[in-house]
């Protein structure tokens, strides 16, 4: 499926860029996704570019250069946060869950923008994304009450190449991929930050907050966003 667009602004056409889902993933467009991830959190708001063995972690636009660690009294050697390889296999065991879809964004045979998304069950979706059992257990309640027992679609990861960001390439790629569980007849979940453009985007989406800022008792600015599934 490729999604076509040539939006206006201002009476001039901006850049055209297709959303397309990809059946099978070779192996050098998977590691161009794996790139664009591992660009998606190296700074604001996760900060997620290098890391020490003690748990410490920095966004790239203060680590770039850094051999070891920042955070005061530690000496620990820096290493990525999201090695090529490390992150290739994640992405591949993610399209492993059942109903796997995966969208790209490309522009001159390049990607410039992924997101995918795939059926979880409550339990093993909060056993997988939480470590503690009462965040877990939180979860797990949330979801029955919205959800009920079975399946929901998850929207896992939407990402944009930072030289095209601002052109709606994020809100296609997440449009297409709630056109997916419309499909599939299941409800929605997208789990982010509330700084993070995929809170703005799960609003204009119609999605329901059902997890607010603070109630995350394991990271205070995450927050989760529910679409009920619309028959017809």
């Amino acid at each position: 499926m490729t999604i076509h667009s040539l939006p206006v602004i201002g009476g001039l056409p901006t850049p055209s860029y297709d959303i397309t889902q990809q059946q099978e993933l070779e192996d050098q467009k998977l590691e161009k996704i794996a790139s664009l991830y591992a660009q998606a959190f190296a700074n604001s708001p996760w900060n997620e570019y290098k890391k020490c063995p003690k748990g410490h972690y920095f966004g790239k636009d203060v680590s770039e250069s850094a051999a070891t660690c920042l955070a005061p009294n530690c000496t620990e050697s820096l290493s990525l946060y999201y090695p090529l390889q490390e992150t290739k296999t994640y992405i591949t065991q993610e399209m492993a869950h059942l109903n796997g879809t995966l969208f790209t964004c490309e522009k001159n045979a390049d990607v410039v923008g992924a997101g995918w998304g795939f059926s979880y069950q409550p339990e093993e979706f909060a056993t997988e994304k939480y470590k503690t059992l009462p965040m877990q257990e939180k979860i797990i309640a949330l979801f029955k009450e919205k959800n009920g027992e079975g399946p929901f679609f998850y929207i896992s990861e939407v990402m944009v190449d930072q030289g095209v960001r601002k052109n709606g390439i994020a809100t296609k790629i997440a449009t297409a991929l709630t056109k997916r569980a419309q499909e599939l007849a299941q409800n929605i979940i997208m789990r982010t930050s509330v700084d993070s453009p995929m809170a703005l985007i799960g609003s204009k989406l119609y999605m329901e907050e059902i997890l607010t800022p603070g109630a995350d008792e394991e990271h205070d600015k995450r927050i989760i966003f529910f679409r009920e599934h619309q028959s017809g």
